[in-house]
């Protein structure tokens, strides 16, 4: 009788070791295709712990900017140094509002600036993913996505409508 209840048990255990196996393996599998997808996103990561005021940006947040990730510290100033100082209220407003619990999310749009001297545009989002017993925010994860091609077609787009509607008021006869 004691054999036939080792050889269940080796059997059971060699079922869990096989199932486990296949997990890590799905799991592995899984953890590769996010991190590909989140390489090919083109867009910068950053997670920001407002009760000690760490923050991680990816090294694709720098390189959006031409800079390394080297260049600059994990730190809030390093972002409110890169931004723009009319755009700075935005994002620290918005900041502000998800930390002291008046919201889940934010977009916004503000100008940083790039290794080159020149103000890029840039789509900010944020949302917290934890909360303290206080109801304020103890994490927030978000993206940084470049949008200077969008901003620069937008105002084409305008200058093209301003124009428009200036050869639509006007008389060709008597200008």
């Amino acid at each position: 009788g004691y054999a036939a209840i080792d050889q269940s048990d080796v059997r059971d255990l060699s079922e869990a070791f096989s199932e486990a196996s296949k997990r890590r393996q799905r799991q592995t599998e899984s953890e590769k295709r996010y991190s590909l997808a989140l390489e090919s996103a083109n867009e910068g990561l950053w997670d920001y712990l407002p009760r000690t005021g760490q923050i991680y940006f990816s090294t694709r947040w720098f390189r959006m900017l031409n800079y390394s990730a080297e260049e600059f510290p994990q730190s809030i100033e390093t972002w409110h140094t890169l931004s723009h100082p009319a755009d700075l209220p935005l994002l620290e407003g918005s900041m502000r509002s998800l930390c002291s619990g008046d919201g889940e999310r934010f977009t916004i749009e503000i100008r940083m600036l790039a290794q080159s001297g020149q103000w890029r545009w840039f789509q900010v989002g944020g949302r917290v993913v934890a909360r303290d017993a206080g109801g304020g925010a103890a994490r927030i994860i978000g993206n940084l996505i470049d949008i200077s091609k969008y901003k620069q077609a937008e105002r084409a787009l305008q200058a093209a409508n301003d124009e428009l509607s200036r050869l639509a008021s006007l008389d060709d006869l008597t200008q």
